[in-house]
């Protein structure tokens, strides 16, 4: 049997963001941070973490619900599980130089009693039973808490692994045409698209890895990751055959029409679009914005009969060095989806090549299986960009 993450039945996540204050500006993109993590922890293709172990703590009010969420956690958890703990919002320092993370209520001049102490947070995640321990820190000055954790003298929390979007004099960055802030948007990214070259499941350092590479190319904070702990499988690599189902791969039927698989799961059904049945119908009347964006040939594709009058968007990034758009979910390699909701500009600047599909292909649950199994479908292989007719 492939190695699997911790047993979700065991593990426990809170997941703790701070988006709206009192007096401290608001941080909006840090409630899909928690959103969209908690739906990944969540998704059986990743970990399947069962809902009621999945704690998503948003906007809290004092201190206490913090402390609450973390002592639920503590008990919940077993050995064998893992216990991840997750914070985004405003990193405050106090005068004795140690990291506090703001909550709806902070009083700056109150800070140590009107937010959470790290150190506090450190102490809760060492009185748990769980044997793998994870804390990622999306504030600024989050480098702090790194300097919390002795070298191999204690037990409890520095057995853990501690990653951080900044060093501990940094600022974290939140881009505001962004739906997630800068280190999260990038950490959830890798994790949905997975890795080719790491294990799987995937391992914690691998994972970090790729984010900073994928930061520090577009000239954001540099995450760091302490770990006492080595070899944590957090999730599932997606980027492994079958992990993901039949998502990336490019699919044909015995008389050669090809498809792209845009997302699978098992039970709920696939997604996809064909790929060789071009239009003369131009781009401009349906997506005058990205007219301008999109590669040769400047028309539509038919992607399939469902919602005609959608459009999706497949692109390829140029090389392995273009700084990946926000707005880009990678499929497989330089492949990805481009949300054509989002903002243009990035897209343009990164010289991405895009192709606009209206209308998509659907299978329910079970049926795209069936119908592979049957020799309807045959697996062409993952794709590519010459998929596209590009090197």
């Amino acid at each position: 049997m492939a190695p699997q993450p911790a047993d979700p039945g065991a593990s426990f996540a809170v997941l703790i963001g701070t988006a709206a204050y009192d007096t401290l500006p608001g941080l909006p993109a840090v409630e899909r941070n928690v959103t969209d993590l908690a739906a990944l922890l969540m998704d059986d293709l990743y970990w399947g973490l069962p809902p009621e172990r999945c704690r998503q703590l948003i906007d809290a009010g004092q201190p206490s619900d913090i402390e609450v969420a973390l002592r639920d956690a503590a008990a919940e958890v077993g050995p064998e599980g893992l216990l991840l703990v997750y914070f985004a919002g405003h990193g405050l320092v106090a005068s004795s130089g140690s990291l506090h993370l703001a909550v709806q209520r902070t009083d700056q001049s109150l800070l140590n009693t009107t937010s959470f102490g790290y150190d506090l947070l450190r102490e809760r995640v060492a009185g748990s039973a769980a044997r793998q321990r994870v804390v990622i820190l999306d504030c600024c000055y989050a480098g702090r808490a790194l300097e919390r954790m002795t070298a191999s003298t204690e037990v409890g929390i520095d057995r853990a692994a501690v990653l951080v979007a900044t060093n501990r004099t940094a600022t974290a960055y939140a881009p505001a045409a962004e739906d997630h802030t800068a280190f999260t948007g990038e950490l959830l990214r890798t994790m949905r698209s997975g890795l080719a070259d790491a294990p799987d499941p995937l391992d914690l350092t691998s994972l970090y890895q790729a984010v900073r590479v994928a930061l520090v190319r577009q000239g954001r904070p540099e995450p760091q990751l302490r770990d006492h702990n080595p070899g944590i499988a957090l999730i599932r690599n997606a980027a492994h055959r079958g992990v993901a189902g039949h998502t990336g791969q490019v699919l044909s039927t015995p008389d050669g029409t090809r498809f792209l698989v845009l997302s699978h799961r098992p039970a709920t059904g696939a997604v996809a679009v064909r790929l060789d049945a071009g239009t003369r119908r131009p781009v401009r009347p349906v997506l005058a914005e990205w007219a301008d964006t999109v590669a040769s040939p400047r028309t539509l594709f038919d992607g399939g009969p469902l919602a005609p009058r959608d459009a999706l968007g497949v692109a390829v990034l140029p090389d392995d060095d273009t700084v990946v758009p926000p707005s880009f979910t990678r499929l497989a390699g330089r492949v990805g989806v481009l949300d054509l909701a989002a903002d243009p500009g990035p897209v343009r600047e990164s010289g991405l090549l895009l192709r606009v599909f209206v209308g998509y292909h659907g299978w329910g649950p079970g049926q795209l299986e069936s119908e592979l199994a049957e020799g309807a479908l045959g697996v062409a292989g993952l794709v590519t960009p010459a998929t596209f007719g590009y090197a």
